[in-house]
């Protein structure tokens, strides 16, 4: 139900409805942060309507940026809060953010230890009940797809609820890695190669399990998702398409030292020898094929 004391800044953007508005300290200082949030405009979750906290990473993402954060602001659904972590940009990135930071409830650009540093930044830094972590250069199929997800958010009985994903730039190769991750072991590979744009984390996981381990600068996120299964975290499969995935970023031009540290995660966990040797087989072959259909483009942050 809706709180009869939220404000609507501009109906039109998922990310300016359902605020609440509370007396801070301002911050002055506006050159590498600000956002919503330093104006004392905050979000809250409701029964029917969870807040979902989207956070988008970034650096030197001016090529990108713009469309992540177009596919975030426009949503449907209502109670959406909206967190950019940048690495501290040098080229136009964080003049896009401050473009759009009446509609952002919080940025932050400052230089960080990689990928997984900022996610980690963000999930600090998120306050939503659900997180989810669009990057720079990857976004939402369409403007409701948080909203045809709702059911699925307000189910108390899943931690982990993800979707399919479009895989953009190349051919016919749209959720290959799903098909196969089926094939070869439906009851875990599937849940540890998801891509991370199309899952939705209780955020309260990450307190309890940790956050994204540092010491991997490719497959943090995989090392997350193994972790989570292993511990018996709920996980939930939605038939919708839940991104456009580009498959030009950061762990893709790196995809086989990111094979390299999936073998140690997998090996951390314990597997058979068999199995890590199939599996290594089929990052290879994966690999190969997106390989051959990555276009290349200036973009080189994450």
């Amino acid at each position: 139900m809706k709180d009869m004391n939220s404000i609507c800044l501009d109906k039109n953007y998922s990310t300016t409805r359902l605020l609440t508005k509370v007396n801070i300290n301002i911050i002055k200082n506006r050159e590498d942060k600000g956002g919503l949030r330093t104006q004392g405009y905050l979000k809250k979750s409701f029964d029917d309507k969870p807040l979902v906290s989207i956070v988008t990473v970034v650096y030197n993402g001016e090529v990108f940026l713009e469309k992540t954060i177009q596919s975030v602001i426009n949503q449907s659904y209502s109670n959406i809060e909206y967190i950019i972590i940048d690495g501290g940009s040098t080229d136009e990135t964080v003049d896009i953010i401050k473009k759009y930071e009446d509609r952002i409830d919080y940025w932050v650009s400052e230089i960080d230890s990689g990928i997984y540093d900022a996610m980690n930044k963000g999930i600090d830094l998120a306050s939503g009940d659900w997180i989810n972590f669009m990057n720079a250069g990857d976004s939402f199929v369409g403007c409701n797809v948080l909203l045809n997800l709702n059911y699925f958010l307000s189910d108390i009985n899943y931690d982990i609820i993800y979707g399919d994903v479009n895989i953009i730039d190349t051919n016919n190769s749209k959720n290959l890695y799903h098909r196969i991750s089926h094939i070869i072991d439906k009851s875990f590979l599937m849940e540890g190669t998801i891509c991370h744009q199309s899952i939705f984390f209780r955020k309260i996981l990450f307190d309890m399990y940790e956050k994204h381990d540092l010491s991997y600068k490719i497959v943090g996120d995989f090392e997350r998702l193994v972790c989570f299964f292993k511990k018996g975290v709920k996980f939930k499969h939605s038939n919708m398409v839940i991104c456009n995935y580009l498959n030009d970023g950061f762990s893709v031009k790196n995809y086989y030292k990111g094979n390299i540290e999936r073998l140690l995660v997998l090996k951390k966990s314990k597997w058979s020898s068999v199995k890590i040797i199939i599996i290594h087989w089929i990052f290879i072959v994966y690999g190969w094929l997106h390989q051959q259909k990555i276009r290349l483009t200036k973009y080189t942050g994450r």
